[in-house]
């Protein structure tokens, strides 16, 4: 699956998705307009995917987490992505938002 988006300031990239059978895990590939890559792996935790990973800039030493929750009514996602500058033992809100599916 491919996810084109749009963030504040005219930053634009491009997330590909997919189940990766021999590792047994989901994965993303994250890539932005400003050269910012990120490769996530993870699956299900207690009905919610968390994907997480390193920054792959080679000037920084940060770790991702992104967490998608699916509301009770099924309409709606939540994304709520960490960053941790200690390899995992603080995190630090980067983005908490919503997605919500448009009526028919």
């Amino acid at each position: 699956m491919a996810e084109d988006w749009a963030g504040d300031g005219g930053v634009r990239g491009v997330s590909l998705n997919a189940w990766d059978p021999d590792r047994g895990v989901w994965h993303q590939t994250w890539m932005d307009s400003t050269g910012s890559t990120l490769l996530l792996d993870g699956g299900l935790q207690d009905g919610q995917m968390v994907l997480e990973g390193p920054t792959d800039s080679g000037d920084t030493a940060q770790r991702h987490r992104i967490t998608w929750t699916p509301s009770a009514s099924g309409d709606e996602v939540r994304q709520f992505w960490e960053s941790s500058d200690d390899d995992g033992a603080t995190w630090t809100v980067a983005f908490d938002g919503r997605y919500r599916r448009l009526p028919d």
